[in-house]
Protein backbone atom coordinates (compact mmCIF):
# COMPACT_ATOMS: atom_id res chain seq x y z
CA UNK A 1 0.00 0.00 0.00
CA UNK A 2 2.92 2.67 1.05
CA UNK A 3 4.42 1.67 -2.46
CA UNK A 4 1.66 2.81 -4.34
CA UNK A 5 0.60 5.84 -1.96
CA UNK A 6 4.13 7.32 -2.42
CA UNK A 7 4.10 6.50 -6.39
CA UNK A 8 1.68 9.37 -7.18
CA UNK A 9 1.30 12.94 -5.59
CA UNK A 10 -1.91 13.47 -5.91
CA UNK A 11 -2.68 10.37 -3.91
CA UNK A 12 -0.09 11.49 -1.19
CA UNK A 13 -1.82 14.60 -0.66
CA UNK A 14 -5.38 13.00 -0.61
CA UNK A 15 -3.85 10.60 2.06
CA UNK A 16 -2.26 13.34 4.26
CA UNK A 17 -5.77 14.97 4.36
CA UNK A 18 -8.05 12.38 5.07
CA UNK A 19 -5.37 11.07 7.75
CA UNK A 20 -6.40 14.96 9.72
CA UNK A 21 -9.77 12.99 10.10
CA UNK A 22 -9.71 9.28 10.03
CA UNK A 23 -6.44 6.61 11.49
CA UNK A 24 -3.46 6.14 9.27
CA UNK A 25 -3.99 2.68 8.50
CA UNK A 26 -7.75 2.82 7.29
CA UNK A 27 -6.79 6.06 5.08
CA UNK A 28 -4.09 3.84 3.27
CA UNK A 29 -6.33 0.91 2.98
CA UNK A 30 -9.37 2.85 1.75
CA UNK A 31 -7.08 5.37 -0.45
CA UNK A 32 -4.89 2.65 -2.29
CA UNK A 33 -7.71 -0.31 -2.53
CA UNK A 34 -11.10 1.44 -3.33
CA UNK A 35 -10.51 5.34 -4.41
CA UNK A 36 -7.71 3.19 -6.73
CA UNK A 37 -10.29 1.16 -8.02
CA UNK A 38 -13.21 3.58 -8.07
CA UNK A 39 -10.86 5.80 -10.16
CA UNK A 40 -9.26 2.95 -12.69
CA UNK A 41 -13.30 1.84 -13.36
CA UNK A 42 -13.83 5.63 -14.32
CA UNK A 43 -10.79 5.58 -16.05
CA UNK A 44 -9.63 9.03 -13.92
CA UNK A 45 -6.32 9.08 -13.92
CA UNK A 46 -5.11 10.26 -10.52
CA UNK A 47 -4.52 13.37 -11.31
CA UNK A 48 -7.37 14.18 -13.24
CA UNK A 49 -9.49 13.18 -9.90
CA UNK A 50 -11.85 15.72 -8.65
CA UNK A 51 -13.10 14.21 -5.19
CA UNK A 52 -14.42 16.37 -2.43
CA UNK A 53 -11.53 15.60 0.28
CA UNK A 54 -13.97 17.07 2.92
CA UNK A 55 -16.44 14.38 1.67
CA UNK A 56 -14.90 11.70 1.04
CA UNK A 57 -13.26 12.13 5.18
CA UNK A 58 -16.77 12.36 6.01
CA UNK A 59 -17.55 8.82 4.06
CA UNK A 60 -14.49 7.11 5.26
CA UNK A 61 -15.35 8.51 9.22
CA UNK A 62 -18.62 6.86 9.02
CA UNK A 63 -17.36 3.89 7.58
CA UNK A 64 -14.70 3.64 10.32
CA UNK A 65 -16.92 4.02 13.11
CA UNK A 66 -19.34 1.67 11.68
CA UNK A 67 -22.38 4.49 11.21
CA UNK A 68 -22.45 2.57 7.80
CA UNK A 69 -21.40 -0.67 6.53
CA UNK A 70 -17.97 -0.85 4.66
CA UNK A 71 -20.33 -1.68 1.52
CA UNK A 72 -22.35 1.02 1.15
CA UNK A 73 -18.82 3.46 2.44
CA UNK A 74 -18.12 1.56 -1.40
CA UNK A 75 -21.27 1.99 -3.04
CA UNK A 76 -21.22 6.05 -1.66
CA UNK A 77 -17.49 6.48 -3.25
CA UNK A 78 -18.36 5.06 -6.32
CA UNK A 79 -20.95 7.96 -6.76
CA UNK A 80 -18.29 10.89 -5.12
CA UNK A 81 -15.93 10.24 -7.83
CA UNK A 82 -18.15 10.95 -11.01
CA UNK A 83 -20.50 13.49 -8.48
CA UNK A 84 -20.50 16.07 -5.77
CA UNK A 85 -23.06 15.01 -2.84
CA UNK A 86 -23.06 15.68 0.74
CA UNK A 87 -22.27 12.61 2.31
CA UNK A 88 -23.92 12.61 5.08
CA UNK A 89 -27.27 14.07 3.87
CA UNK A 90 -27.09 11.26 1.21
CA UNK A 91 -26.37 8.88 4.21
CA UNK A 92 -29.85 10.56 6.13
CA UNK A 93 -32.10 10.61 3.07
CA UNK A 94 -31.64 7.06 2.09
CA UNK A 95 -31.77 5.79 5.81
CA UNK A 96 -28.30 3.83 5.35
CA UNK A 97 -27.28 4.30 9.08
CA UNK A 98 -26.22 0.68 10.83
CA UNK A 99 -28.89 0.45 13.72
CA UNK A 100 -28.26 -1.88 16.13
CA UNK A 101 -29.77 -2.77 19.37
CA UNK A 102 -27.41 -5.28 21.38
CA UNK A 103 -29.90 -5.53 24.07
CA UNK A 104 -32.68 -6.41 21.11
CA UNK A 105 -30.30 -8.63 19.33
CA UNK A 106 -29.22 -10.54 22.88
CA UNK A 107 -32.65 -11.05 23.56
CA UNK A 108 -33.47 -12.88 20.41
CA UNK A 109 -30.23 -14.96 21.03
CA UNK A 110 -31.15 -15.86 24.80
CA UNK A 111 -34.88 -16.85 23.86
CA UNK A 112 -33.39 -19.27 20.79
CA UNK A 113 -30.98 -20.72 22.98
CA UNK A 114 -33.59 -21.21 25.60
CA UNK A 115 -36.02 -22.84 22.75
CA UNK A 116 -32.89 -24.95 21.40
CA UNK A 117 -31.04 -26.51 25.05
CA UNK A 118 -30.75 -29.42 22.85
CA UNK A 119 -28.91 -28.00 19.88
CA UNK A 120 -26.74 -26.09 22.14
CA UNK A 121 -26.20 -29.15 24.26
CA UNK A 122 -24.82 -30.98 21.06
CA UNK A 123 -22.71 -28.30 19.92
CA UNK A 124 -20.79 -28.39 23.34
CA UNK A 125 -20.65 -31.90 23.51
CA UNK A 126 -19.00 -31.99 20.19
CA UNK A 127 -16.50 -29.40 20.71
Amino acid sequence: DAMILVSEVSLINLFEALTKEISFVFAAKWVRREVTRVLNYNEIAYTDMEIDVNELAKLLKLVETKQITEKTGKDILEKLVVEKMDVEKHVKDNNLTVNVDLSLLENICDEVIKESKGAVTDFFLVK
